[in-house]
């Protein structure tokens, strides 16, 4: 898998934590290096076991490109220039899109997803109660999921391994310019780099 420049001068210092996903351990789901943010429901609060992180528009290889060459300056910018998503694209994460064929699908995977995570935190040796806590979680973000089925847009990780870790693309705010994505924490394992 190809690393985005960002991704790896912040490796070079040392400063990002990479999300690797727990039912496929050698498979990178994403990092931290743009942020983690909260995901917040209808009444602004924090959802237990999700997190999100931004994206933005790059030029293939993750390099950020002034703004003028998106078209906000010089007459000779090509304002056609390709273009990725910072998250998703191949230079990135390189996501698969995954729809569900309707709710019922969806609700069956999550279903299925929590119990091979928990399997799987079992299996790791995690103490009782964070496995616990993993399930207690999981009855909060599945039904914050199922709620906003219409708005998330499933995403296999860079294995397109149905049953590892999806990521939903999720636009929170409709004026932004680019959509965040959302994760399920206890399907990820955190490693420092």
């Amino acid at each position: 898998q190809k690393e985005s420049t960002l991704h790896l001068v912040l490796r070079l210092r040392g400063g990002i934590v990479a999300y690797y996903d727990l039912l496929d351990p050698n498979i990178e789901v994403t990092s931290d290096a743009a942020g983690v943010l909260d995901v917040l429901d209808d009444e602004g609060n924090a959802v237990p076991g999700l997190f999100m992180v931004p994206s933005s528009e790059v030029l293939p290889g993750g390099y950020a490109a002034p703004a003028e060459e998106f078209g906000g300056g010089g007459d000779d910018v090509d304002d056609n220039q390709e273009k990725e998503n910072s998250v998703s694209g191949p230079s990135a994460f390189n996501y698969t899109q995954m729809p569900f064929g309707n709710k019922n699908e969806f609700k069956e995977w999550i279903k299925g997803y929590c119990q091979r995570v928990r399997q799987g935190l079992k299996d790791k040796g995690t103490a009782p109660e964070d496995v616990k806590q993993f399930m207690s979680d999981a009855k909060s973000f599945a039904g914050f999921l199922l709620k906003k089925y219409k708005d998330l847009v499933p995403y296999m990780q860079s294995a397109c391994n149905a049953d590892g870790s999806i990521v939903f693309e999720y636009w929170p705010d409709e004026s932004a310019s680019q959509p965040n994505f959302l994760y399920i924490k206890g399907g990820l394992i955190e490693t420092k780099c």
